[in-house]
C-alpha cells in the first residue's frame, strides 16, 4: 500500500511538472525560419499555464473528472495525457490488488 501511495505522489509531481514546462511554450527563436522571422511561441495548451493549472490538469486527468476547462492543444500533450491515463489505470489496479490481497 505504501508503494502505491509513493507511485501516486511521483506520478502527480512528475506529470504536473511536465505539463507546467510544456505549457510555458517553446521559445519563438526555435520556431523561426527564414520565411517566418517573427513566429509566435508554440504552447502545448494554447496559452501559458501556471503551476496550479498544471496540477489541476494532472488531477482532473488522474481522477477522470476531465472538466474540459484546460485542454491539451498539441498532439504531443494529448499523447502525454493518454500515457498518464494508462499509468493511472495501472496504479489503480495495483492499489486495488494491494487492498484485496490484505
Amino acid at each position: 500500500m505504501v508503494w502505491t501511495l509513493a507511485m501516486f505522489v511521483l506520478l502527480l509531481g512528475g506529470f504536473s511538472n511536465l505539463y507546467y514546462y510544456a505549457g510555458q511554450g517553446v521559445p519563438a527563436r526555435y520556431l523561426r525560419s527564414h520565411k517566418q522571422p517573427s513566429a509566435p511561441a508554440f504552447r502545448a495548451f494554447g496559452e501559458p499555464i501556471s503551476k496550479t493549472d498544471a496540477f489541476y490538469f494532472t488531477l482532473s486527468t488522474m481522477t477522470t473528472a476531465g472538466t474540459g476547462s484546460l485542454t491539451a492543444k498539441s498532439e504531443e500533450m494529448r499523447l502525454t495525457a493518454s500515457v498518464q491515463m494508462l499509468c493511472d489505470l495501472a496504479l489503480f489496479g495495483l492499489g486495488l490488488a494491494a487492498v484485496l490481497r490484505d
